[in-house]
């Protein structure tokens, strides 16, 4: 019957997960959930008890299927879309997960971290073209987003490494022609790893610094102060 009910809650059930009686943390967290300020909080303590008792595989799928069972309640939460992929790729459940993004897209077509999770998933495939599509969806929604603008450019220079290297094929020559096509893939490539050095420069979100060393390496040659100043921060 207390105001502060729902606030007593949160507290009482991270001090239970702390003292690893899950039970009374769980039951806590139900009720906390419900907290105006301390809600998204608390739900992250279900989560975390549930996880803690995982003891093999047959656990960690049944999880799965405790955390789909919530999602399916609350399709909008994109915590706990992004924990369910999580607990795909730990299961190595890619058909899954792929399913779970294209269902997100289709209802959302606006969802960032939906078009950021497609775009990692086919740059770990290798998929560049997917990815880069991918990525550039993901950044029409949240522009500022380091890490995808570090990964877009990622892709898009290995994009055009690649077609360099079909283009100099047994000669080890670029024609003109081809220059012409692939240097703007370059080009674009370090407009956005350079969009992320401005973003994060400090590296706490995204991890620029090695592509954007390549890109300018291939741009503008090894003694160029742009390149010695990124390799400097690869080591």
């Amino acid at each position: 019957k207390d105001a502060n009910l729902t606030q007593i809650a949160y507290f009482a059930g991270i001090y239970a997960y702390q003292a690893k009686d899950y039970a009374k943390a769980e039951k806590f967290a139900d009720i906390a959930v419900n907290d105006s300020t301390h809600g998204k909080e608390a739900f992250n303590i279900k989560l975390a008890v549930m996880q803690a008792q995982l003891k093999n595989h047959a656990d960690s799928v049944a999880y799965v299927q405790k955390v789909k069972a919530l999602y399916d309640k609350d399709p909008q939460n994109d915590m706990l879309f992004g924990t369910l992929i999580n607990l795909y790729s730990s299961l190595k459940d890619e058909a899954s997960a792929n399913a779970l993004v294209e269902a997100k897209i289709a209802a959302d077509p606006k969802n960032f971290t939906a078009w950021a999770v497609k775009g990692q998933n086919a740059m770990i495939a290798q998929k560049l073209e997917d990815a880069i599509a991918a990525f550039k969806n993901a950044l029409e929604i949240e522009p500022e987003n380091a890490q995808v603008n570090a990964f877009l450019g990622a892709c898009l220079f290995d994009r055009a490494q690649k077609a360099e290297d079909r283009a100099a094929g047994k000669t080890g020559r670029v024609s003109a022609a081809a220059e012409a096509q692939i240097k703007p893939v370059f080009e674009e490539a370090r407009t956005y790893l350079e969009k992320a050095k401005q973003l994060d420069p400090n590296r706490e979100k995204s991890q620029w610094a090695y592509a954007l060393y390549r890109c300018y390496y291939r741009l503008y040659g090894a003694e160029d102060p742009r390149t010695k100043e990124a390799e400097a921060l690869t080591k």
